[in-house]
């Protein structure tokens, strides 16, 4: 067994042998963050990754060496995995199994014990590697939201202890508690991930919500009898998330988890599920970076949850089908030179944004079946290819809109033709003065 310590620093290359239990490395409890990179690589043999109670560990490494059957125990919201040279499009936890990624047309499964759910993850790309992570606190309504109330629709920050919240099914329970917390987005460690939604008027069906409607990602939403995080209703107009410089959230306990009104739309109350450091009046440690994210909510909440399936796909079928959405066929591919690097252009959008899937996250542009210079083919997986291009797939590499050919590659060259594989249909940019105005809020 190798027992890592915080600070330890290694040099050359570390193999494991031996029987199993000299195969395992144990992640050691510290005063100060640990980072161990290279598992895999600089780190071979090794099987099982043990993450000490109370360690805070980023650990990076390939997916021979993090995803080849080895157990991932211990992962707690202080901690993070990066898989190098792996784009994620789609994840999904599978009890048994683990945390399954596909990045083109490979799957690959991070065996992490525990009691997770899909939405007990936090996923995201960066350059050529994916991180994953643990959210573990709760969703909130923005500032200024209105909740039905036996006194009529009360701004959330206005709520007291004691009024009665009118529920979605017109029965009434008493507000318990409200949480507040306000967020400097811009020194957030993961802004993405607590960014408020926006949920148009309307969006969901006539008059809901019947306002504009503000909350962080993974509240959920009541549709079709099932609740459904906001991020999973994403469709890049009319439910859109909003860069905003810094937002105050608030979330209302009811005396059980139920279902109260917002804006007129159906959606959860605040489950307490250990989360109250969230939140600056929570009586016990403030967190510093709430990710304001569902966990055993799964289990103990009023109704089902759901994040991808059949009810998703019939719920955003519906929102889709609600938008008056101008596309276009045309990828307005083009190639232009700048600073000696070709820079491959063209309408982009999220398959997971216009398809009733919301699983597909990325970034796409066109599928690039084969690149010619000089009339030489490059290899779609040259190394030097790695801005703007997505992971190699059977029939091509996608784009993310601009990708570069660098001039590592051209040496001079401007006589750069493309063949395409496949492209999208593309969503046109819609001049919504109002979005701007939100985000400067």
């Amino acid at each position: 067994m190798l027992i890592v310590d915080p600070g330890a620093r290694f040099s050359g290359g570390v193999y494991a042998t031996g029987q199993p239990k000299h195969q395992t490395i144990e992640l050691a409890t510290g005063i100060e963050p640990g980072t161990l990179s290279g598992i895999g690589t600089q780190f071979t043999g090794f099987g099982d990754i043990i993450f000490d109670p109370g360690a805070s560990w980023t650990i990076e490494g390939s997916t021979a060496g993090l995803a080849g059957s080895q157990t991932i125990s211990g992962f707690t919201p202080n901690d993070s995995i990066v898989l190098d040279n792996f784009l994620s499009a789609t994840d999904s936890f599978v009890t048994g199994t683990g945390l399954e990624l596909t990045s083109g047309s490979s799957t690959i499964s991070l065996d992490l014990t525990g009691t997770f759910t899909t939405a007990s993850f936090t996923v995201t790309d960066s350059a050529s590697n994916t991180t994953i992570a643990l959210a573990n606190t709760p969703p909130c309504f923005v500032a200024g939201t209105r909740i039905l109330t036996t006194r009529g629709e009360i701004a959330v920050e206005s709520l007291r202890h004691g009024d009665v919240a009118i529920l979605h099914d017109q029965t009434t329970a008493p507000i318990t508690w409200i949480g507040h917390r306000s967020i400097d987005l811009a020194r957030h460690n993961k802004p993405e991930t607590v960014q408020p939604i926006l949920i148009e008027a309307g969006a969901l069906a006539d008059g809901i919500p019947h306002r504009n409607l503000l909350v962080s990602p993974d509240h959920a939403i009541f549709l079709n009898g099932h609740l459904i995080p906001a991020k999973i209703l994403l469709n890049g107009h009319s439910i859109r998330q909003l860069a905003h410089r810094s937002v105050t959230y608030y979330h209302v306990e009811l005396a059980h988890h139920a279902v109260l009104l917002a804006e007129g739309c159906p959606a959860e109350s605040y489950l307490e599920t250990g989360n109250r450091g969230a939140f600056v009046n929570g009586e016990t440690t403030l967190i510093l970076h709430p990710d304001f994210a569902q966990r055993k909510r799964e289990t103990q909440g009023c109704a089902p949850f759901a994040e991808f399936g059949t009810i998703v796909e019939a719920v955003r079928a519906e929102i889709l089908a609600r938008l008056s959405l101008r596309t276009t066929e045309d990828p307005e591919l083009r190639i232009k030179f700048k600073d000696g690097d070709a820079v491959v252009e063209s309408r982009s959008t999220i398959p997971g944004h216009i398809a009733p899937d919301p699983r597909d996250r990325r970034l796409l542009g066109v599928k690039i079946r084969e690149i010619t210079i000089d009339d030489a083919t490059v290899p779609l997986d040259h190394p030097d290819l790695t801005n703007g291009w997505h992971t190699q797939e059977s029939d091509g590499r996608w784009t993310n809109g601009r990708a570069i050919i660098p001039a590592s590659i051209l040496k001079g060259s401007r006589s750069v033709s493309l063949a395409v594989a496949s492209t999208l249909t593309y969503p046109l940019e819609r001049g919504d003065e109002m979005e701007r105005e939100l985000r400067q809020a």
